[in-house]
């Protein structure tokens, strides 16, 4: 992620306030002077009940901190800011898994099928929120959608073929 937006995101321990207390002061006056007391319909309406609020009561007072307008410190800042990649940044997740005894990667509660004949050494995931890749030293294996449950196999065409007595005597389908 650093590569494709310019930045590397620093988490901060979890409940040390003194970390991150300038982002946790923010939360607390959306919380405070925007939420309390309201209701909405729906998200649309939340979202424009907030840029309404933006617009007309936070980014127009003088913030305690900076002793400024923030709606005018954007403006003298804006020139400085980079642009951001346009390309959609797609997250991928790496992990290693041992191949089952009858041929399947287990990944998120599911099992997705590797084509037969692979050795039982450790295969490589490279998942994005869609799409899995399954790869052994480096060379790639088998592509499947992420299947949306949880206890669900996926196999791929190809990946088994029929036993033997299948193969010499036809189809029972002739």
């Amino acid at each position: 992620m650093p590569e494709h937006y310019g930045f590397q995101p620093k988490a901060c321990r979890p409940y040390r306030a003194k970390t991150k207390g300038k982002i946790e002061r923010s939360v607390s006056y959306l919380r405070h002077n925007f939420f309390y007391g309201r209701q909405f319909r729906d998200l649309e309406d939340l979202n424009n009940q907030l840029d309404s609020w933006l617009e007309q009561t936070a980014n127009i007072r003088i913030h305690v901190t900076t002793h400024e307008i923030p709606n005018i410190r954007l403006q003298r800042e804006v020139a400085h800011l980079k642009p951001l990649n346009v390309d959609l940044f797609v997250p991928v997740v790496n992990l290693s898994r041992r191949v089952t005894h009858d041929g399947y990667i287990s990944y998120n509660g599911n099992e997705y099928s590797l084509p037969e004949g692979i050795i039982r050494a450790p295969v490589e995931i490279r998942a994005s929120p869609t799409h899995i890749g399954l790869y052994q030293q480096g060379k790639l294996l088998a592509t499947h959608r992420v299947l949306p449950c949880r206890g669900e196999r996926m196999l791929t065409p190809g990946h088994r073929h029929p036993p033997r007595e299948m193969q010499k005597y036809g189809s029972l389908d002739n």
